[in-house]
């Protein structure tokens, strides 16, 4: 039983859903996060030759005021990676403290893997 409008572009796959008289909200964004050109010790430390060991950077998404009234469902994927060839990729990217505000996105490193820049997409859901 559908009350009102459902509009779908693409697949829908619903199992064991119960909604009713909820409103779920959507933000997205693409976020380029450049190690390379920084000056910023923070985010030299990626690229920097000769690191080894874990190295991580965060960075800060707000959502706009009111999107959220309580702390969504956040997903971050990574859509672009710049590493020098001449050492291991490794890399992972997370979504962390997230609120009805915001959330971090957390890149990290390790052994002696150079990161010049990422690229992070991600699609926040909730109420």
């Amino acid at each position: 039983d559908l009350n009102g409008n459902l509009l779908v572009s693409g697949s829908l796959l619903l199992d064991n859903i119960n909604v009713k008289n909820m409103r779920i909200n959507l933000a997205q964004g693409y976020e380029s996060i450049i190690f390379w050109n920084s000056t910023d010790s923070e985010r030299t430390k990626m690229y920097k030759p000769g690191a080894v060991g874990g190295r991580t950077f965060t960075q800060q998404v707000s959502f706009k005021p009111g999107k959220f009234a309580s702390a969504p469902q956040v997903v971050v994927s990574l859509a672009g990676l710049d590493t020098d060839k001449g050492f291991n990729v490794r890399t992972t990217i997370n979504a962390e403290s997230i609120s009805a505000s915001g959330f971090s996105i957390k890149v990290a490193t390790w052994g002696d893997s150079l990161v010049y820049g990422v690229v992070v997409s991600w699609i926040a859901f909730g109420v």
